[in-house]
């Protein structure tokens, strides 16, 4: 069920209408049935490992808030991180797994049988909310949650199951348990977020799909300059789609006052890949950060610590997206650029060296480097494996120019990168809500019709699922 589909914005409609008749203490207990429903429509026998999954660490919780002893508090986090960890990667990179095993032991009669099983959609992102609940209360930074119903929708929350964004217990529970009747001020700015999401969804990611896809599914025929074009427009889709599904999370949450984390701050705006990869996927890469970054660089830090932490980490980021050697490779890669960066910034450190704002060139000439690094990057997330992606890098580094046939198609990338970057622009640098209420309060209700006529005016033929459900 896509969030930019009929069928979603129906049974959105529909919890939004029975809410306000629950009483207070079965309004968790309501959003955790719609909850349950919402994810039984799409993968009904996947609803039994997200049930297990959130029965698991609700109980090594309320084990960590019983006991005092070392030992044993680390041999239930041990417990939540051994299933959870094995779960997913089960699901995720079984095949991988015994594909790569094959590539040498087919050849000593030791070949293993390749499943092929359905991944349950959004085990990526609630096996992280819920790794990250346990870990916060063996640290105690938060108290376990006493409520089954609480803690169940705090991991079955249906605006952010799917896809996220990756939640912490300490920033949504106490919002889950609080949750009012619609008021006009969430429902105001919920639909405008909405509003906005399926502009860039069905109007922009949709209608430019085919187009930047395309060129990735047959490299072959076209010059060096045109692929390179299309890897930044692909890096455009991706940020359209995805910071759309954030915008129809985000607003669909607030329809019930549940204020999630924000996922995107303005990404085309960096200036070096370090910079970029903090502001996109934030949710994420917070995670990564508190739970893993951080306590791998604890002590003196060293240019070893550095380049062994980020290609390490930024591998797995890669890895994370999905079970093919490519996406390994190019966080690998990604890893090693950001390596470069702050190796720099620490030996100017120790040589007691003080970090100049960079001037207009060098900005300008880091923003590029950081689209291009990133652009190849996104190239490995969107190819189907190793061999098309390896194939589209070979022909975009060969260098060839654009022959008179090819260059609206150099055209087309152009003005999708542009438009991304207007649709950026427009979110960073204006502040929408308070123009938003300098308008009549008459005027709204007209607005978000037109808005909402306009989308449907100019929506793609066809809307395909969000880039990010099959990660």
């Amino acid at each position: 069920m896509s969030f930019a589909s009929s069928p979603y914005l129906l049974f959105l409609a529909l919890v939004l209408a029975a809410f306000p008749f629950l009483p207070r203490r079965g309004r968790v207990w309501g959003m955790l049935l719609a909850s349950y429903l919402f994810y039984f429509g799409q993968q009904p026998l996947h609803i039994l490992a997200l049930f297990l999954s959130t029965l698991l660490d609700f109980g090594v919780g309320l084990a960590l808030a019983r006991s005092t002893e070392p030992r044993a508090r680390l041999r239930w986090l041990l417990l939540s991180l051994v299933v959870n960890v094995g779960a997913l990667v089960g699901f995720k990179y079984t095949g991988f797994l015994a594909e790569t095993w094959n590539l040498t032991g087919e050849h000593l009669g030791l070949a293993l049988p390749v499943p092929d099983w359905a991944l349950p959609l959004g085990i990526s992102f609630y096996t992280f909310q819920t790794i990250g609940y346990t870990i916060d209360v063996y640290r105690g930074r938060i108290e376990a949650c006493r409520s089954l119903a609480d803690y169940g929708l705090y991991v079955a929350f249906f605006p952010q199951l799917i896809s996220g964004p990756i939640e912490r217990a300490e920033h949504l529970l106490p919002q889950l348990r609080n949750m009012q009747p619609p008021t006009s001020g969430n429902l105001s700015v919920g639909l405008r977020r909405m509003l906005w999401g399926l502009f860039k969804k069905v109007v922009l990611a949709d209608r430019f799909r085919p187009l930047v896809l395309g060129n990735l599914a047959d490299p072959g025929g076209l010059d060096s300059m045109t692929l390179g074009a299309n890897s930044l427009g692909l890096l455009a889709l991706l940020y359209l789609d995805f910071s759309a599904y954030t915008d129809l999370a985000r607003g669909s949450a607030r329809l019930f006052g549940v204020e999630l984390v924000q996922n995107f701050d303005r990404p085309f705006a960096a200036t070096s890949p370090a910079d970029f990869t903090r502001r996109w996927h934030m949710s994420l890469i917070r995670w990564i950060e508190v739970y893993l970054y951080a306590p791998l660089l604890r002590g003196r830090l060293t240019h070893a610590k550095i380049w062994g932490t980020n290609t390490l980490l930024i591998g797995l980021f890669g890895l994370w997206h999905g079970p093919f050697a490519s996406y390994l490779i190019g966080g690998v890669c990604l890893g090693a650029c950001i390596s470069v960066q702050q190796s720099l910034r620490l030996w100017a450190h120790q040589q007691r060296r003080r970090p100049k704002p960079l001037g207009p060139a060098a900005a300008l000439a880091g923003w590029a480097l950081t689209m291009a690094i990133w652009s190849l990057f996104v190239v490995a997330l969107f190819a189907p494996d190793s061999g098309q992606a390896g194939a589209y890098y070979a022909a975009l580094f060969t260098p060839s120019l654009p022959s008179a046939g090819q260059l609206p198609g150099l055209a087309t990338a152009f003005a999708l990168m542009a438009l991304a970057l207007g649709v950026h622009l427009a979110a960073g640098r204006m502040d929408l809500d308070r123009a938003w209420f300098r308008l009549p309060r008459a005027l709204r209700p007209a607005l978000l019709l037109l808005g909402a006529w306009g989308i449907a005016r100019f929506a793609a033929p066809a809307s395909e699922a969000f880039i990010y459900f099959r990660f």
